[in-house]
């Protein structure tokens, strides 16, 4: 029982299980009582799991490298404020400046229309995608309305600035 409890906890996290999904399993997790019952639902849940964890895989991939280019985008957006950048002698850095570009401005979007794709299809046929007990295309509308509203807001910070100076 406690090898299958470890097996659903690590598969738990590899789905990106919220609280709130964590939760129809919980009473099972929490006996102390084993039995041969027990053992029998830890089995099932933990075949049940791996069945999931199998089709979610490549949408959970998709998703983790949506993270990794949106982070890259903070780094990117931050590293091009700096124009000091420009005079350094560091070999390859504008090169490799240029390929973060083209990976935040043209893989990025093409990811997220990509993965909402997915996304869709997947609800379709087995219902709500949660990450993190929140939905997918949630999460990912609420960090692309997040970024649009950082930008739009230094947008307007630079312009009240330089009507200030002005």
């Amino acid at each position: 029982v406690e090898g299958a409890r470890d097996m659903i906890k690590e598969l738990w996290l590899s789905m990106e299980y919220g609280e709130s999904q964590k939760e129809d399993f919980a009473p099972y997790m929490n006996s102390v009582v084993y039995d041969d019952e027990l053992f029998a639902r830890h089995q099932d849940y933990v075949a049940e799991l791996k069945e999931q964890n199998e089709i979610l895989q490549p949408i959970l991939d998709k998703f983790t490298k949506y993270i990794s280019l949106y982070n890259e985008r903070e780094e990117y957006e931050k590293k091009i404020q700096d124009s000091s950048r420009l005079l350094s002698r560091k070999r390859g850095g504008l090169r490799e400046e240029e390929l973060q570009r083209k990976r935040v401005t043209i893989k990025l979007p093409n990811l997220i229309e990509r993965l909402k794709k997915d996304v869709a299809i997947y609800q379709d046929e087995h219902g709500p995608l949660l990450i993190q007990g929140r939905l997918c295309l949630e999460v990912i509308d609420d960090k692309e309305e997040d970024y649009k509203e950082r930008k739009k807001a230094e947008k307007e910070r630079k312009r009240q600035q330089r009507a200030k100076e002005n």
